[in-house]
């Protein structure tokens, strides 16, 4: 389960170290190194959720991590996922919390969950990860675009942007890939 408030403690025992020092890696080591990546990204979580409070992302991510916690885990291990939550904790008022729901979306889609939100936009820009970045033309830069998923299918849509992106092919299962 998603515990952003117990997570765990996780030292690099000295003989790992060494051989990890050394340039070997072997599976061991490579476990050892996730294991700690995933204590930080439940540290960065319980940050953000003291930060952001409870919310329907936060419900819908705890959902799909019932329904799909493999799924839930890798998502949550993607790179963007971490250096997204590193960002948003150092610079709150930059209104990155809304990002979770992109994160929550693809969760949803992953488990076969509905969940519908809005997402803002960068300059017209949405990051999905595992499936990429989702772009509208012609947007405000604060805009919002309004995302869902049903049967583990993801659509965007944001009218004002001068076009409607309607993406029923992008799925988290099949690793669909994202863009214009």
């Amino acid at each position: 389960m998603i515990d952003a408030a117990r997570p765990g403690r996780i030292r690099l025992g000295a003989e790992t170290f060494d051989r990890l020092a050394a340039g070997g890696g072997d599976p061991a080591v490579i476990a050892e190194l996730q294991a700690g990546q995933y204590s930080r990204r439940m540290v960065l979580l319980r940050a953000f959720l003291e930060a952001a409070g409870p919310g329907p992302a936060w419900s819908a991510l705890e959902r799909a991590e019932r329904a799909a916690p493999g799924e839930v885990s890798a998502i949550l291990m993607h790179p963007q996922v971490g250096s997204w939550l590193a960002y948003t904790l150092r610079r709150p008022a930059d209104a990155g919390f809304g990002q979770l729901h992109a994160v929550a979306i693809v969760a949803s889609a992953a488990a076969g969950l509905p969940y519908r939100a809005e997402v803002p936009l960068r300059d017209g820009r949405v990051m999905l990860p595992r499936l990429g970045m989702a772009m509208f033309d012609g947007c405000a830069p604060s805009a919002v675009a309004e995302i869902a998923t049903e049967d583990g299918r993801i659509w965007l849509r944001h009218a004002g942007c001068g076009s409607t992106s309607h993406r029923p092919a992008w799925t988290a299962r099949a690793g669909g890939r994202c863009g214009r």
